[in-house]
């Protein structure tokens, strides 16, 4: 039996009641639209229509407007301009289906954006599509992993900042032991969701912990992390605790990243490692050299919250210049060789957090990439020391340049890049920015105090 049709037959025999159609927003904030079952299948029955699934593609629209809210409020962003009277359908991508934890007839699938049955120009998911597809004309496909960095929280009163659940160091025996149950929880439940984890550690900050997702294709991964995040919050919620992946929470600890692997792939093989002198192949090498010179511009959709540029910062691991290094954390843009040949084997991008929604995100990333192949971009000299450890004068000779401070410098870059703006197309383009810039507005009054607060359950 396939995957769509175990799904017709769980319908039908009555074990769900209730469809989740989920998606993500330009801020990424994860929202749904739901099916009530039982309804839907009487009225299938009295109109004797068959093909359930072929009906709930058509079934669940929402406002293009949507796609305009910010994550600060309940409005759509003036600037924007998509109309609160044009409908864009929620197309279900099946192989996304997956039961929610702990609620037994409840299950979720993660959807596209149609509009006038193509795909919707403003549609995250489908511009990675897209992406993924200019890749394949090159004979090229991504592995990519993510390192999920999150806080657990106990909740407090009065509107007062929740409490972490630990005061320990990075990867204490004690911390892993005091979240034991939640995150054991949290490993088992993303496991049975087709989310495997690879790694877990209690991370640096109070409260602070990490979860290694599988590498696996973008798109895949893209839906993954929706549903890690999903998966998260919710069990978290279940040990009355709140799971937060804020980019920075508390100003004296480490923030959470969202530091993304990738490694090229052709015929089957990988193809980062080759000749050239840092052990590269010619194709890594001008992918990685794309993504270096786009990185100011790609960090207004990877870091795209007036909240991630608190975490990035010199000596942070956070990849505050435009460098990269072998092996080296402090580097934006990060060659990691295997331990016992000293191969390239992949690569790991800093400047990314939770704020991002990762279809944008992974889709920029890779015509970054794409661009260098197109223009046989090749790497600078690699960064072998902090590169904040360097005077400004030192990093000046070595053509090593601060990344955007906040987000108002980051989108300026983006809408001078051309070729980000033609993968993601100007229209898209704009409407992004319009929305993170009405945030920014919205925010403007508010202490980082209340910031936080307004934030932190949103991601």
């Amino acid at each position: 039996m396939s995957n769509k049709e175990q799904i017709a037959y769980k319908i039908e025999q009555g074990e769900l009641q209730l469809l989740r159609f989920v998606w993500c927003d330009n801020s990424n904030v994860m929202r749904a639209k739901s099916i009530y079952l039982p309804s839907f299948l009487a009225r299938m029955q009295r109109e004797e229509n068959s093909d359930i699934l072929a009906h709930l593609e058509q079934e669940v629209t929402i406002t293009a407007a949507m796609q305009s809210v910010p994550a600060t409020r309940d409005e759509p962003a003036p600037a924007a301009g998509l109309p609160p009277v044009e409908d864009v359908l929620l197309v279900p991508a099946w192989e996304t289906f997956a039961q929610a934890p702990g609620e037994k007839k409840v299950a979720t699938i993660i959807c596209n954006m149609f509009a006038k049955s193509k795909p919707w120009v403003h549609c995250p998911r489908s511009f990675l599509q897209r992406m993924e597809l200019q890749l394949a004309d090159h004979d090229l496909v991504i592995q990519a992993g993510f390192e999920l960095e999150f806080y657990l929280l106990q909740p407090a009163e009065n509107g007062k900042l929740p409490v972490p659940v630990d005061h320990t160091v990075f990867a204490t025996t004690s911390a892993a032991h005091k979240s034991h149950k939640v995150i054991n929880k949290i490993l088992k439940s993303l496991q049975k969701q087709n989310v495997p984890p690879e790694q877990y550690l209690a991370e640096s900050g109070p409260g602070q912990q990490e979860i290694t997702l599988e590498r696996c294709h973008p798109l895949q991964l893209a839906d993954r992390l929706v549903r890690a995040r999903g998966t998260v919050h919710n069990i978290a919620g279940n040990y009355q605790l709140v799971a937060s992946f804020l980019p920075l929470i508390f100003p004296d600890a480490t923030g959470s990243g969202l530091h993304v692997h990738m490694s090229l792939w052709q015929n089957g093989q990988n193809h980062m490692a080759g000749p050239d002198q840092w052990g590269l192949s010619d194709t890594a090498n001008s992918y990685m050299a794309g993504i270096l010179k786009h990185l100011p511009a790609l960090m207004a959709v990877t870091t795209p919250s007036k909240n991630s540029y608190r975490r990035i910062k010199p000596h942070a691991w956070s990849g505050a210049f435009q460098a990269w290094g072998i092996g080296n954390k402090e580097a934006a843009l990060r060659l990691i060789t295997n331990q016992s040949s000293g191969k390239a084997t992949n690569f790991e991008l800093k400047t990314m957090d939770a704020s991002a929604n990762p279809y944008i995100a992974l889709g920029c990333i890779i015509a970054a990439g794409l661009d260098g192949i197109r223009q046989r971009e090749k790497l600078p000299n690699p960064v072998e020391i902090d590169p904040g450890s360097f005077s400004p004068e030192e990093r000046s000779q070595a053509g090593i340049k601060p990344l955007p401070t906040n987000l108002e410098a980051a989108l300026a870059e983006l809408e001078a890049d051309q070729a980000l703006l033609e993968a993601m197309t100007p229209e898209f383009a704009r409407v992004f920015a319009a929305v993170r810039r009405f945030e920014l507005q919205t925010m403007a009054e508010l202490s980082f105090e209340e910031e936080r607060l307004l934030l932190l359950e949103r991601y």
